[in-house]
């Protein structure tokens, strides 16, 4: 869907976009008009076939650039070495595109459809291409932790650790880079936290013993320090500074909701870093529980004093809970929060099972311009189940894009 006023009405952006499931949405850099999206979504076999859809008019129409027999297209990213070239990871194939996504081959395996070296069960979650070694990208990966190709993507290898001292990661479910120097980096997988400050080539956990940090879904580095990482864990929201590990929301405490006693497992779904002072963070928490998962909503971090740090839930306006995306405008400070619709599906023997979940209302799109002291819905017009993704392009920080489960792209 697409607004020209703010928000405050909508209208539907998804003329060409023949299958809705999208997966992965990105912004061409250096034209805001210009959109790709990667949709397919495993386990469903209408939706399974692999596709990469272009707009050069900012979504409202679209072009079907590649139709393979893949599964699901996952993420895209540019080349940030040469703007021109892209690639893509679906279920079983790499491909690039050396014509700003005009056209794609499959590079790995080399036109055909396989396996990645090095994973049994390789669904890719992140590509990232190193900003000045064009020909080395990393990818985080379902089960088969983190591939690496030093050869643009047409062999891969894992880059998991040391086997011979245990230290080898898998499940990664995201990887993070420092900004300033790309061979820093942090891995989130079921083995808890690992990091590397040599590109990859051996990876080492947080804490020798460190069972108790599975991450479950994120983890982010700090802009600024690179000995500091936030990630979300067994029964805790951890930060690492160094050798210190500091728990909250962890059941003790620390908890300023005293939830004592649960076995929680609380994840948070995105966070962002206040333009004018990295120690303030902003994130949404989704907790798994045996039943359902729980959402906490928007919290607001201080760690500008370490030994002292302040955290709030900030809720007021936010009449849905259930956060699956945060974007910034870096301009004003302003945080958009994307929602799922009021009810959660649960997988159950060979079959699905649906559990409400209190509160109700279609997924829905919020924003507040006070660090989340106050929240205004913005989207009264749309009809989405669940916001997965929210991008505000660096060039046109008046403009938003949201991909959905279901219901395409919206701007």
């Amino acid at each position: 869907f697409k607004t020209t006023d703010g928000g405050q009405t909508w209208i539907e952006a998804n003329n060409g976009l023949l299958h809705h499931a999208v997966h992965r949405l990105v912004i061409d850099p250096t034209d805001h008009n210009t959109l790709f999206v990667g949709t397919g979504c495993v386990g469903l076999p209408d939706l399974e076939e692999g596709n990469i859809f272009k707009s050069t008019n900012a979504g409202e129409t679209w072009t079907q650039i590649i139709n393979s027999p893949d599964h699901s297209i996952g993420p895209i990213v540019f080349d940030p070495n040469d703007l021109n070239t892209m690639y893509a990871a679906g279920y079983y194939s790499f491909y690039k595109s050396e014509d700003h996504g005009e056209k794609w081959d499959a590079i790995y395996p080399p036109g055909q459809s396989g396996h990645y070296e090095g994973a049994a069960y390789h669904f890719p979650y992140q590509i990232i291409v190193h900003p000045s070694i064009p020909n080395i990208i990393f990818m985080g990966t379902y089960s088969g932790g983190v591939l690496k190709s030093v050869n643009g993507g047409k062999n891969w290898i894992p880059s998991n650790g040391d086997k011979n001292k245990g230290f080898v990661i898998a499940h990664a479910n995201a990887v993070s880079v420092f900004p300033s120097d790309p061979n820093i980096m942090y891995a989130a997988t079921i083995g808890g936290p690992f990091k590397t400050t040599n590109g990859g080539e051996t990876w080492q956990p947080l804490k020798e013993e460190q069972h108790d940090y599975s991450v479950n879904r994120g983890i982010k580095v700090d802009p600024v320090d690179p000995n500091i990482v936030y990630f979300g864990g067994l029964n805790s929201f951890v930060r690492a500074d160094g050798d210190n590990l500091d728990l909250f929301l962890d059941g003790s405490a620390n908890d300023p909701d005293q939830k004592s006693g649960n076995e929680l497992s609380p994840q948070f779904i995105d966070l962002l870093f206040k333009r004018s002072n990295h120690n303030i963070i902003y994130t949404a928490f989704l907790t798994e529980t045996d039943l359902a998962p729980q959402y906490d909503g928007f919290y607001r971090f201080d760690f500008s004093d370490p030994n002292n740090p302040s955290w709030e839930k900030r809720n007021n306006g936010l009449t849905n809970k259930r956060i699956h995306a945060l974007a910034m405008d870096k301009n004003t400070n302003t945080i958009y929060a994307g929602t799922e619709y009021g009810a959660a599906s649960r997988s159950g023997g060979q079959g699905r099972s649906k559990i409400a979940v209190s509160g109700g209302g279609p997924g829905s799109l919020f924003k507040t311009t006070n660090e989340g002291q106050s929240w205004q819905m913005v989207n009264e017009d749309l009809s989405f189940i669940t916001a997965y993704k929210l991008v505000v392009p660096e060039n046109n920080q008046n403009h938003i894009y949201a991909a959905t489960n279901g219901h395409g792209v919206y701007f």
